[in-house]
C-alpha cells in the first residue's frame, strides 16, 4: 500500500502589495526570493501601513505554511511509519506463509508417515486375520478329532457299561444261588444242630441215670463197707477178748 503526496508552497507578492502602476513592486520579505521585484518607491504613510499589513499577512501565511508543512510531515511520518508497519507485516506475513508452508511440509510428510504407518498396520491386522483365520481352522480340525474321539469312547464306555451289566446281572444270579445254597447249608446246619441238641440231651439225660447209677452204688458200696468196719472191728474186739493177738494189717501183693 503507497501513496504520493505532493506539498506546494507557494510564495511571492500579494495583490495587495502591488501598486495600480507596473513599476511599483513591493517585496515585504527581508531577503526577497528569485522573481521578486527589488524596485522599492519612496516610502509614504500608506505604503509602510500596507507594508505592516502584508508582512501580518505573510507571517500568518508562512505560520499556516509551517503548520501546514508540519501535518504534511506528520503525515509523511505517519505515512512512512504505515508504509514500515505495511513491510513488517509483509515481512511476518511472508514469514507466516514460510512457516505455513513448512508446518503444511511438515503436515504432508507426517501424513505420508501416518499413511504408511497405516498401510503396515492394515497389512499386520491382515496377517493377523490370515493367522486368525489357520489358527480357528486348526481349532476345529481339533475340535472335530476329539468329538469323534470323545463319540468313540463315549461307545466304547456304553460297551463297558452293557459288559459291567451283564457281569452283574451274573454275579446277582450267582449271589441269588449262592444264598439260595446258603439257606439250605444253613438249614442243613440246623437240622444237625436240632439232632446235636437233641442228642446232647439225650447224653445229658444219660448221663444223669449214670450218675444216680453211680451214687446208688457208691450208697450201696458205703453201706457195705460200713457194714465191714463194724464186723471187723467186731472180730478184733473178739480176739482182743480172747487173748488172740490182733492181726497185723498187711496186704498181699497184687490186693488193694
Amino acid at each position: 500500500m503507497g501513496f504520493n503526496t505532493t506539498i506546494f508552497f507557494f510564495e511571492g507578492n500579494l495583490s495587495s502589495t502591488q501598486s495600480n502602476s507596473d513599476e511599483t513592486s513591493v517585496n515585504l520579505h527581508p531577503h526577497p526570493p528569485r522573481g521578486f521585484a527589488t524596485k522599492i518607491s519612496e516610502p509614504n504613510r500608506t505604503t509602510t501601513i500596507a507594508a505592516h499589513a502584508a508582512f501580518a499577512a505573510k507571517a500568518k501565511t508562512e505560520a499556516r505554511c509551517a503548520t501546514h508543512r508540519d501535518i504534511e510531515l506528520a503525515k509523511i511520518k505517519l505515512a512512512q511509519t504505515k508504509l514500515e508497519a505495511d513491510a513488517i507485516i509483509r515481512a511476518a506475513e511472508a514469514s507466516e506463509v514460510e512457516s505455513n508452508a513448512k508446518i503444511r511440509e511438515s503436515d504432508a510428510k507426517i501424513r505420508a508417515a501416518d499413511a504408511t504407518v497405516r498401510v503396515a498396520e492394515l497389512e499386520l491386522y491382515a496377517k493377523i486375520r490370515e493367522s486368525d483365520a489357520k489358527i480357528r481352522a486348526a481349532d476345529a480340525t481339533v475340535r472335530v478329532a476329539e468329538l469323534e474321539l470323545y463319540a468313540k469312547i463315549r461307545e466304547s464306555d456304553a460297551k463297558i457299561r452293557a459288559a459291567d451289566a451283564t457281569v452283574r446281572v451274573a454275579e446277582l444270579e450267582s449271589n441269588a444261588k449262592i444264598r439260595e445254597s446258603d439257606a439250605k447249608i444253613r438249614a442243613a446246619d440246623a437240622t444237625v444242630r436240632v439232632a446235636e441238641l437233641e442228642l446232647y440231651a439225650k447224653i445229658r439225660e444219660s448221663d444223669a441215670k449214670i450218675r444216680a447209677a453211680d451214687a446208688t452204688v457208691r450208697v450201696a458200696l458205703a453201706g457195705l463197707f460200713k457194714e465191714a468196719s463194724k464186723v471187723k472191728k467186731a472180730r478184733i474186739e473178739a480176739d482182743v477178748d480172747g487173748g488172740v493177738a490182733p492181726r497185723t494189717h498187711r496186704r498181699k501183693k497184687g490186693y488193694r
